[in-house]
């Protein structure tokens, strides 16, 4: 055969041979190795960190420290009465604590505690006008003055008191009135309690006060002590957005008398008699119809037997005195006159020579 023709008969030969695929079969071996040894992942070894234990333990014990330290450590700075909020009521409850004690007088409840035959004409307005006068200038207070009260805060002046507040305020003849407060105060971190030891000093008297409550509560108690058996309480809280002063005349820790304040807003009062003599409930407002001449209109009712309107005002040529026209809605109207419970000062009312002028 001619090699030509050789050649090409292996050539042929070696097409028709079958040649396995060698690296197929080498990559599926190898992904079988994988699976079967599977790698092995070192992790570290874990070790406890004394230093962030360390600062979180001292910071706990400094803070306690600070809050040990702030129970009995009473700040210098601190003035409980230069809350605005907190001297308004307080000034306002000395008003109503003194304003209902006759300043020529001794309050003597063991003398009035008589029992009475129930008359129905004791339930007339006319019966009533002298206890409702005793808390005119509360009312009065309250309606003349829609804005913030005028307080200045210095060192006290007089021995025994560290601090005083001047509180002023205008009457319904648009003058400018002035009373001082003395005070010290004693704050229980602790207990989160307070005592205030007070005087006020008003137009013609000063009055020593006793102030009890707790630092995160708007309610508070004051007292004036008359003598070792007979006291008056007033007790300040709000009740939702009203006001209340509950003013309680005791007798060997017995109440003898009991009269609420309150209002919403200053340009409405209301008083109510609750326990005592004195009976029914009084709306004030204010009464600027007649120019240069406020007063206060009043509409009353008293339980089911007497119900109108009443008008005070001040007598233009005797300021010490009131004039009061009663309108019962029943009754033929009247007018009568009354010794204004307060007013400017007495010249020559014995007391204190410090007391300052209206």
């Amino acid at each position: 055969m001619k090699d030509k023709t050789i050649i090409e008969m292996i050539k042929s030969k070696a097409q028709e041979k079958h040649v396995p695929n060698v690296l197929d079969q080498l990559k599926e071996k190898l992904n079988i190795e994988v699976i079967k040894e599977p790698e092995i992942i070192h992790e570290p070894k874990r070790t406890f960190n004394f230093k962030g234990l360390y600062a979180s333990l001292t910071f706990v014990l400094a803070l306690s420290i600070v809050l040990v330290i702030s129970l009995f450590y009473q700040s210098p700075t601190i003035n409980l009465l230069e809350d605005s909020d907190f001297s308004d009521h307080v000034m306002l409850s000395a008003i109503s604590t003194t304003e209902i004690i006759s300043t020529n007088e001794e309050l003597s409840l063991e003398g009035t505690m008589i029992l009475v035959e129930e008359n129905e004409e004791d339930d007339y307005v006319e019966n009533q006008i002298d206890d409702v006068l005793k808390y005119s200038e509360i009312v009065e207070t309250l309606l003349m003055n829609q804005v913030n009260f005028g307080k200045t805060y210095l060192d006290s002046d007089i021995d025994d008191y560290k601090y005083m507040m001047n509180f002023s305020f205008l009457d319904l003849n648009d003058e400018d009135i002035t009373y001082k407060l003395y005070y010290n105060q004693t704050i229980n971190h602790e207990n989160q309690t307070y005592v205030l030891d007070v005087i006020l000093v008003t137009q013609n008297e000063s009055y020593p006060l006793i102030i009890e409550g707790e630092l995160d509560q708007k309610a508070f108690v004051m007292t004036y002590q008359l003598n070792s058996q007979e006291q008056i309480k007033t007790a300040y809280d709000v009740v939702g957005r009203v006001n209340q002063f509950t003013v309680r005349k005791m007798f060997q820790n017995e109440i003898i008398q009991e009269s609420l304040i309150s209002y919403e807003h200053r340009n409405q009062v209301q008083l109510s008699f609750i326990r005592g003599g004195a009976k029914g409930r009084y709306d004030f407002t204010l009464d600027d119809s007649v120019p240069n001449q406020k007063g206060m209109n009043i509409r009353y009712q008293i339980n089911d037997t007497d119900e109108g309107s009443i008008t005070i005002r001040i007598d233009n040529n005797n300021r010490e005195q009131f004039i009061i026209e009663i309108r019962p809605d029943h009754r033929p109207p009247s007018v009568i006159e009354k010794e204004r419970p307060y007013g400017p000062p007495r010249r020559d009312h014995p007391g204190n020579p410090n007391m300052p002028n209206r």
